[in-house]
């Protein structure tokens, strides 16, 4: 297995290509795992050159493709967990360009993982987790946008375990969903993450008014009976050394 990436990373073996149109299968059992898109929910339409490095990595004649896409393409009005049989209710820009990449994946017998809210070592910055992190230097309340949101997380080593198992797995067209099975309100995740640091006694304050009720929670039994796998970090594990590494 090789890491494929259009920029080199500290502490990160890859071998760097300046576009991914120099990608391509080097013998017939060669799999293409497609991690290669924002992880930004709130980022704007797709630009051009996004969309054509898209297209040109998935149409290669590849084995097997399995395609990170996210749990964002159910939308989030339903408050059980969300199974992969079920229609979806892609709303924003961000799960519609998923929702896409699953049919195109799709068609061409590839795999999808559906990824809950992914956390861990070089997650994105603006998610709630990174949110509160950066807040643990500073005295005062501890501000989220909203403490009502309730989400699944699930740890990115977890995640990956998911995923490489998917790659020898034998059912093309399938869709896994891969996430712990529970939620957790952001309030909850505030206090979780402030009694890991020690810091109990600090208040979390709302920075803008409460939004509509909103859950994503993934149902996983499928991916658990199908892969073989489940998840091992429980959400205080995963969160230790990342408090510990923002103190």
């Amino acid at each position: 297995m090789r890491a494929v990436t259009r920029s080199s990373k500290p502490g990160f073996e890859s071998v760097v290509v300046k576009n991914y149109a120099e990608l391509a299968p080097r013998s017939a059992d060669d799999v293409l795992v497609h991690l290669a898109e924002s992880r930004d929910i709130s980022k704007g339409s797709p630009t051009d050159e996004e969309r054509a490095q898209r297209e040109t990595l998935l149409s290669r004649d590849w084995r097997r493709i399995v395609y990170a896409s996210s749990a964002a393409v159910y939308g989030d009005q339903v408050s059980r967990p969300r199974k992969a049989s079920e229609p979806v209710a892609p709303r924003a820009v961000y799960a519609r360009w998923k929702s896409q990449g699953e049919e195109i994946v799709r068609k061409r017998g590839g795999i999808v993982a559906r990824l809950s809210n992914m956390y861990g070592p070089g997650m994105a910055s603006n998610n709630v987790i990174s949110d509160i992190l950066r807040q643990l230097k500073e005295i005062g309340p501890v501000t989220v946008r909203d403490v009502t949101p309730v989400r699944d997380y699930i740890h990115v080593d977890d995640a990956a375990g998911a995923i490489a198992r998917m790659t020898a797995a034998g059912n093309d067209g399938s869709i896994f969903n891969v996430g712990t099975g529970e939620g957790i309100s952001v309030g909850d995740l505030a206090r979780e993450i402030l009694t890991i640091a020690g810091q109990e006694i600090r208040d979390t304050r709302v920075g803008s008014p409460p939004s509509q009720p909103s859950w994503l929670i993934l149902d996983i039994d499928e991916t658990r009976k199908a892969l073989n796998w489940q998840p091992n970090i429980s959400l205080g594990a995963g969160l230790r050394p990342l408090v510990e590494a923002a103190l």
